[in-house]
């Protein structure tokens, strides 16, 4: 809901930007969101609007943060993937990643942490290669006689691709080969 409007001549401070929204502080601290259509029509000192500069193909590669959801195949059961990154540059980042395996005659999760290397940033599809290690932890189903719950280390290697979809969308593919 709009509680208070800036009049024409006074004077507005960005703080920050989430997508398309604004926050702004005025002269007198009074704290708001302003849509970008509105900062847009809004006049510079020298009389002039203001230029708003969406993120390009280009800011994919320059990110710092990354989080998704990956789905797919762990030794023939399906799995469910949470993961988040942070980039140390435009080459390396770690990455902690926690799943859930779901098998026809066994559970498990794992949790991992790694180191993904992007050989070349600028393209808009992107190759990575992909190192780390982490826990995994698997529970049988109840037919199975004899079978214990088992926690082991895990290592992996992998590789794949991600590519710039719009915005804030990436889509990623990967082959990681795991190593118990």
């Amino acid at each position: 809901p709009v509680f208070h409007v800036v009049e024409r001549g006074e004077t507005v401070r960005v703080e920050t930007r989430r997508t398309d929204w604004f926050q702004v502080v005025d002269a007198d601290g009074r704290e708001g969101w302003v849509h970008k259509g509105q900062m847009a029509e809004t006049l510079l000192p020298a009389g002039v609007k203001l230029a708003i500069e969406d993120p390009a193909r280009e800011d994919f590669g320059a990110h710092r943060r990354e989080a998704g959801l990956l789905l797919g195949d762990y030794g023939g059961a399906n799995v469910v993937t949470v993961y988040g990154a942070y980039a140390f540059n435009e080459h390396l980042a770690a990455e902690l990643a926690v799943a859930h395996i779901l098998g026809n005659f066994s559970d498990g999760q794992y949790a991992t942490i790694g180191v993904t290397h992007v050989p070349v940033p600028e393209w808009r599809i992107q190759p990575f290669l992909s190192i780390g290690t982490g826990v995994i932890r698997i529970q049988p189903e109840g037919p199975l006689v004899g079978t214990e719950e088992r926690t082991d280390q895990v290592a992996y290697a992998g590789i794949g691709v991600r590519a710039y979809m719009a915005r804030r969308f990436i889509v990623r593919g990967e082959v990681k080969e795991y190593v118990v």
